[in-house]
């Protein structure tokens, strides 16, 4: 008869196979209880944010070079034509024509608009070096380096392709040497550093809900309209790029951009009602003309940005 068969026996021989340290001698990992060593980390993660961050500092700095070389001859320049508009005025020679400035803007008799943000800063670097004319083109200048790089950064907020190629055609076109080298164009790199700064902060109030940013965007986009009018244009900017991000508008947008509306029709309504005023010839044309020159001024605008030449200081 045979002898009856050993589970238990089995069971440990089928553990031993199990067990690969069972079947080897044991070693000095096996009598060591403490861990492993673990691997190094992985330094690419690191390096990546890095070397986007020096890409960034580079175009920034081929940014600014290509804002600023091009208009250096400007900078030792004389003061120009209509620059008398403030050199000549007393509300900017005095100290208390500030006061004038804003509250009684007929003091200003060579200029038709109500912008006085534009005179205050000729009133503060009056007080600063006098009418040297060299800093004042060096502000125009620094306005449209700040002008550059804004806008690099916000097309790149928007995901829009080529943000840094189309700053560089900002920066170098021609049709920006009247706003930067004649002092008196002050109105447009200055209202334009006030619209993009105003666009930025409202990116970031759509980005975290704070209302500061919305307060932030809603006081610069003033502040652009007190510097040029053209800055009006702005909510309907904002409009396309809510448009832009989700496909459609939503109602809760036209809410948050009705007090930009009402503050851009109180304060052009004001300009053009003072204009009038002081220029009562340049209204003498219907609604249709101005409809046709309004039309024709978009298409030399869309001329000149894609073949600049020839460039005359003022279009019949």
């Amino acid at each position: 008869m045979a002898s009856p068969k050993r589970p238990g026996k089995r069971r440990r021989n089928r553990g031993n196979r199990g067990d690969p340290r069972r079947s080897r001698p044991p070693t000095r990992a096996d009598r060591d209880p403490r861990p492993a060593p673990a691997s190094p980390p992985d330094t690419r993660d690191r390096q990546r944010p890095d070397a986007n961050r020096r890409r960034a500092i580079l175009a920034g700095l081929l940014l600014a070079a290509l804002a600023v070389v091009p208009y250096l001859p400007a900078v030792p320049g004389e003061f120009l034509w209509d620059d008398a508009a403030f050199t000549e005025a007393a509300a900017v020679r005095k100290p208390s024509g500030l006061a004038d400035l804003w509250f009684s803007p007929t003091a200003l008799e060579n200029e038709g608009h109500y912008w006085p943000l534009v005179y205050t800063t000729f009133w503060l670097e009056h007080r600063l070096w006098g009418f040297e004319p060299v800093p004042f083109h060096l502000t125009n200048l620094l306005l449209h380096l700040l002008n550059t790089l804004l806008l690099w950064r916000l097309l790149r907020r928007l995901a829009i392709p080529g943000a840094w190629v189309a700053a560089a055609v900002f920066a170098v076109h021609p049709v920006h040497v009247e706003s930067v080298a004649w002092v008196i164009e002050r109105k447009d790199v200055l209202s334009a550093l006030f619209y993009l700064t105003a666009a930025s902060a409202w990116l970031r109030f759509r980005e975290t809900g704070k209302k500061e940013r919305y307060a932030l965007s809603l006081g610069l986009f003033t502040a652009g309209l007190l510097s040029k009018s053209i800055v009006v244009t702005l909510p309907a900017a904002l409009l396309i790029a809510e448009w832009r991000q989700r496909g459609r508008l939503l109602a809760s947008d036209l809410r948050r951009l009705a007090p930009f509306a009402l503050v851009a029709v109180g304060i052009t309504l004001a300009d053009l009602s003072f204009y009038a005023a002081r220029e009562p010839l340049a209204f003498g044309y219907s609604f249709l003309e101005r409809a046709l020159l309004a039309a024709r001024a978009l298409w030399l605008y869309a001329l000149k940005l894609v073949w600049p030449s020839p460039l005359p200081v003022i279009y019949p």
